[in-house]
């Protein structure tokens, strides 16, 4: 791990034979009313170097989809669950 902002960032590091990697996920409010809050989710994902870049783009893009599709499955299970609880 490389850095915990808790409760808006994590930032984890680490190097894959020649290659350091680094990916974040940061949240950021996007409205203030407490009725309707509203937050946006960043990944980053950061590799270098990189020697076969068209390979790293498409297998990436793969790789980014179902990262990202699996996190905001999660996301949205944890949000119905917190909404039934407070309900």
């Amino acid at each position: 791990m490389a850095a915990i902002d808790a409760p808006t960032s994590v930032v984890y590091s680490s190097r894959r034979r020649n290659t350091e990697l680094t990916w974040s996920i940061t949240l950021q409010p996007v409205s203030e009313n407490p009725t309707a809050p509203r937050t946006r989710v960043y990944l980053r994902l950061r590799m270098a170097p990189i020697k076969h870049q068209r390979l790293a783009n498409t297998i990436g893009e793969l790789f980014d989809l179902l990262t990202v599709a699996g996190m905001a499955a999660g996301l949205r299970e944890r949000v119905s669950e917190h909404r039934h609880t407070r309900s």
